[in-house]
């Protein structure tokens, strides 16, 4: 055998080994064996070319003739499939089911990362510079997939490479050393080389400090951190591809849970955000002021490869068992890790929580007066350069009722009528900008924009309010409950008088039968005990099973539209 075709045999097992990775976003192997097609067709083919001695342009062009052959053979279906692959893509969950347009889009992107690996090593004579090319495909599902794609993928296209390394150096000393010591030298050379590269890349992850995972004055009582913002992981989880289970819970009750992680209370021209306070250890305490002792629901939760710094609890949490170190704001009773490497305290952990359950019915919603959380009104702060359109709008929607409540859920009806859309194709955030946009324009957003706007509109109406992050109640299973990275989700309390912090789930079409089951909150008294308070529930008859996702904190296309087009631009950027 010849060194080019040597080498270019080796591309072939190379372009292979990289094609792997993409495992982890479709379920169809196929791609495999129509990319084996293309790339050894285009290699069989620039062999002949230059067995018969002809020029090496000629042997290039003819590496081309498989594509081409597809091109023709496919002409007149090409717009319909590439259109039929798009909308599949844009629709589908990861891993996606197979499919014969995305198939033919990973084996052709292949094929050309192919050529463009041969037209390097071959052409140029760099077989050194194969490697970001081969590592492309990887690339695609790490970007798409982080969760999901392990490192072993990058150990394929990393030993491609070093087949083509090898493959390279035999080719240059074969002449002036053949035998089975030259193979031999090679081959240890190229093991030691991709250990050593494997070795020190894996030392090196220890040893580069984690990013935020700094923990302010630990063992304090009160415990000062630095607490990340819960936003920020809402629209990152709802706009995953995957719709991977997070998170399995059983409730003593059968009946599902909104799982909530934390409140922002203040709002700014930035949005609604965290305030500071003093983290307390337990116990939470008791509601107090309740003629009647209320109802306690147990969960007992675990948790998969989900970390974070916020602990998932039903409302109103009671008490909770957990390992490591937890402390709880008492304003709004969120459950926050401040041990050691707290960005992940919640991954692979089993807990278990009892939280009261404290559920006002509608006519006592509609019935209660706006009252004081003793917050020395940072919930009914607007900042003046909210747009007065707003602020009048509030009024409109309202007017025709006649009590504080009775304002709240004409709020909570009209942002869940058809005169909104839900999606997550938009500008990220509830800052005043894009709440008026949403409210005054557009009317389209995700659930950030729903929650936000209804407490926006609830303190133009003096109303105390402030937007919650946490979780749907998730599908139930002959186990429990299991809650997707999808299913987190953002909605808002409201204070009622006599009721405390009520809940309310303004995302249209999206939210369960049970919208919302999160409810209300205690008022915290200065010791962190909780006075009397109530959770709501607008719908007089709540459902334990999740409906289809159409809309609401999980509606969204699995994979996004991009990512077969993100391999062609990185096919173009290797060129």
């Amino acid at each position: 055998m010849r060194p080019v075709e040597r080498l270019t045999l080796a591309l072939v097992v190379a372009s292979l080994l990289a094609a792997v990775p993409l495992f982890p976003l479709t379920q169809d192997r196929l791609y495999l064996g129509l990319t084996l097609a293309l790339t050894g067709g285009s290699a069989l083919l620039a062999t002949l070319a230059r067995r018969l001695r002809l020029a090496d342009a000629v042997a290039r062009l003819a590496m081309l003739v498989p594509g081409a052959l597809l091109v023709v053979l496919l002409f007149d279906r090409l717009p319909d499939l590439l259109s039929d692959t798009t909308t599949f893509v844009a629709e589908s969950f990861a891993p996606m089911a197979p499919h014969p347009g995305f198939r033919l889009l990973s084996a052709v992107m292949l094929w050309l990362l192919f050529l463009v690996t041969e037209a390097v090593a071959v052409g140029f004579a760099r077989p050194g510079w194969t490697f970001p090319v081969l590592v492309l495909p990887y690339l695609v599902p790490s970007i798409v997939l982080p969760d999901e794609t392990s490192p072993g993928f990058l150990a394929l296209a990393t030993a491609g490479y070093v087949i083509v390394l090898g493959t390279a150096v035999y080719n240059r000393f074969a002449a002036e050393s053949t035998g089975p010591g030259m193979r031999r030298g090679v081959s240890l050379a190229a093991v030691a080389s991709l250990l050593a590269a494997w070795t020190l890349t894996g030392i090196a992850s220890v040893v580069v400090p984690e990013r935020s995972s700094a923990v302010l004055d630990p063992g304090q009582l009160n415990t000062s951190v630095q607490l990340g913002d819960p936003t920020v992981d809402l629209i990152r989880n709802l706009r995953s591809p995957s719709n991977r289970v997070i998170m399995t819970y059983r409730p003593s009750d059968g009946n599902g849970r909104y799982l909530r992680l934390a409140a922002l209370p203040a709002f700014d021209a930035a949005g609604f955000h965290l305030v500071a306070t003093d983290l307390m250890p337990g116990p939470i305490g008791s509601p107090q002021g309740l003629d009647e002792r209320p109802a306690t629901v147990d969960l007992d939760v675990l948790v998969r490869d989900f970390g974070s710094e916020w602990l998932p609890v039903p409302w109103v949490p009671l008490s909770f068992s957990a390992a490591g170190e937890w402390r709880f704001d008492p304003e709004t009773l969120s459950i926050v890790s401040v041990g050691d490497n707290r960005k992940l305290a919640t991954r692979f952990l089993q807990y278990s929580v009892t939280s009261w359950d404290l559920r006002p019915e509608r006519d006592e919603i509609a019935a209660a007066a706006a009252g004081d959380p003793g917050d020395e009104g940072l919930t009914l702060d607007l900042p003046p350069e909210l747009d007065p359109e707003v602020v009048a709008l509030a009024g409109q929607v309202a007017a025709g009722a006649t009590t504080d409540g009775e304002r709240v859920l004409a709020l909570l009806a009209w942002l869940r009528s058809d005169e909104f859309t839900y999606s997550t194709q938009i500008v990220d955030g509830s800052t005043m900008e894009t709440v008026s946009d949403f409210l005054l324009s557009s009317r389209t957003g995700y659930c950030e924009q729903f929650s936000g706007s209804m407490a926006i509109l609830a303190r133009a109406l003096g109303i105390p309010s402030r937007v919650v992050v946490g979780f749907l109640p998730g599908v139930e299973t002959p186990d429990g409950f299991d809650v997707s990275v999808r299913d987190m989700h953002a909605w808002t309390e409201v204070y009622l008088d006599g009721l405390g912090w009520v809940a309310f789930d303004p995302t249209p079409s999206g939210a369960p039968g049970v919208a919302p089951v999160p409810s209300s909150s205690p008022t915290p008294s200065p010791t962190a005990t909780p006075s009397a308070s109530a959770s709501a529930r607008p719908s007089p008859t709540p459902t334990t099973s999740r409906p289809a996702r159409p809309g609401g904190g999980g509606a969204l296309p699995a994979l996004p539209a991009w990512a077969g087009g993100l391999l062609a631009l990185l096919a173009l950027g290797a060129v």
